[in-house]
């Protein structure tokens, strides 16, 4: 995991890990490579410093399975996460506590992210899950979908601003929805996929990933200006398009 300082173009190397992310109160959790295709849950401090491991390296019903979008809620107490696919069927999303007891399980449930007062925010795998957006109540043990069932496809790589307002990928675009269902809609579109939309700490400018349309494997960060309408890129000197595996965090806060 990188840190990129946007006005200097300064690259710092945080963490030997991946697919993870930052809260508001600067911690972290990510994913962190055991071999053998397996992989584990890591918390760290605000220094980067790794504190406990929230899984280990044999979770799951075969050797264990790779881990993605590890995130971690805005109080710390909670992390989410998802084991790989292909060896747990179907997708579920996870929750656990930063001393890895299970706190919730949901079958068929994806692309977790966290809302400001600690709800979590999934998306139905549509298989026993309708496609559409399900949010959490506080206790973390019942889902509603507050999409009013205007999604009927696939929707992923969810975020949630501090004003509540959700961005997703839908059809290869960015889509917003307020978590009470209003003010559905295309946010912004472009003719390359894009992945990995986040909103910055203000709710004012999201960032996301847009795949190279010659190299798969490279991704141009771009930023939106919400109320300006303005697009710019990630400066060419810090990579301009680089290879990019899991999300992308907001680092101030």
């Amino acid at each position: 995991m990188l840190t990129i300082s946007l006005p200097s173009g300064e690259v710092q190397r945080r963490i030997n890990g991946e697919q993870g992310s930052r809260n508001q109160q600067g911690n972290y959790v990510f994913v962190q490579d055991c071999g053998s295709l397996d992989s584990k849950v890591l918390f760290a401090n605000q220094e980067a410093i790794v504190q406990n491991a929230i899984t280990d390296c044999t979770d799951g019903p075969f050797t264990g399975p790779e881990f993605y979008y590890a995130s971690l809620s805005p109080n710390s107490e909670y992390v989410s996460y998802v084991p790989d696919g292909l060896v747990v069927y179907p997708s579920t999303t996870i929750v656990k506590d930063i001393r890895g007891n299970t706190i919730a399980s949901f079958e068929d449930y994806l692309d977790p992210a966290w809302t400001t007062d600690n709800r979590l925010l999934v998306t139905g795998g549509g298989n026993s899950a309708p496609y559409g957006l399900y949010l959490s109540d506080s206790s973390l043990q019942n889902l509603e979908r507050i999409d009013n069932g205007q999604i009927n496809g696939f929707a992923g790589f969810l975020t949630v601003s501090s004003q509540g307002t959700v961005a997703f990928i839908y059809n290869q675009e960015i889509w917003q929805i307020n978590l009470d269902g209003s003010n559905f809609g295309v946010l912004y579109r472009d003719p390359a996929p894009l992945l990995y939309p986040v909103w910055s700490p203000d709710g004012k400018t999201i960032a996301f990933l847009a795949k190279n349309n010659y190299n798969a494997l490279y991704s141009s960060v771009f930023f939106y200006e919400i109320a300006s309408q303005v697009l710019y890129a990630l400066p060419i000197q810090v990579g301009g398009e680089i290879f990019v595996q899991g999300p992308l965090s907001w680092l101030s806060y």
